[in-house]
């Protein structure tokens, strides 16, 4: 009896130690979430004039017909990012659009988006809705020998606890079943990418986002993109990411 309690009182002992190491685990904050706070009137000029402007630097440089470097630093990145309710309402004005990106997160759980860019990886990071707990994913873009863009899984974590792999399918799937869908007909997700800031709309930034996020340790996708300005095509032929910034060599077709 006396060796059965030991037994007991020792399963119960380590079920707590379990536990609070599981707590300390997932309650772990990443030191590089560190997500932009921005006042209202940032978040504006952000939408209004930061990112356009540097949407059309690409826009710009696609014009010369010659090679060209486009880069996003993390600070731009996370500025877009706090700011996404702001650029989404920039792209497609109106009263019912306001807080429409903020819908979209809360209907997936998450909140506080933040990024890094670091070794090879582009890490995207959240925080869980009524949890002080931060799930973060880390992607690579992988340039196939057939010109196309693999985009690799290298982790998923809920603070410093990895998670399943299988599970970001569901994540996926739950986040972008709330953004604008493809209309039918529209082609596959092997399309090229399209921009323009006289074309594209929030929706289409929306149906942008979800096809990167498809893609996601599945089919690689085109890296080909289609600028309607002066009727531009160009192709992302390498993607550098490395010391809180990422550099596209963009080369072009026509």
């Amino acid at each position: 009896m006396k060796r059965k309690k030991q037994a007991a009182i020792f399963v119960v002992a380590l079920v707590a130690v379990v536990m609070v190491v599981v707590f300390l685990l997932t309650s772990w904050v990443p030191r590089a979430y560190t997500p932009a706070k921005l006042s209202a009137e940032m978040r504006t000029t952000v939408a209004n004039s930061h990112f356009p402007s540097h949407l059309m630097d690409f826009g710009n440089a696609a014009q010369l017909n010659e090679p060209f470097i486009w880069t996003l630093t993390a600070g731009q990145l996370n500025a877009y990012l706090a700011s996404a309710d702001e650029i989404a309402d920039f792209f497609s004005p109106g009263p019912d659009k306001k807080g429409q990106v903020d819908a979209v997160l809360a209907a997936a759980g998450i909140t506080g988006l933040a990024a890094a860019l670091d070794d090879g990886e582009l890490t995207l990071m959240a925080r869980r809705v009524g949890r002080n707990q931060i799930i973060s994913i880390g992607v690579s873009f992988d340039h196939t020998a057939d010109g196309r863009v693999k985009v690799s899984l290298k982790h998923l974590r809920l603070g410093l606890l990895p998670l399943p792999r299988k599970l970001i399918r569901s994540h996926i799937r739950q986040f972008t079943d709330a953004l604008p869908q493809r209309p039918a007909g529209a082609g596959s997700a092997d399309d090229k990418l399209v921009g323009s800031l006289a074309a594209v709309s929030a929706d289409d930034l929306a149906r942008l986002i979800g096809q990167l996020l498809r893609a996601i340790d599945g089919e690689p996708i085109s890296p080909v993109i289609n600028w309607p300005v002066g009727k531009k095509t160009v192709r992302i032929d390498r993607t550098d990411i490395d010391d809180g910034k990422m550099t596209l060599h963009v080369q072009p077709v026509r």
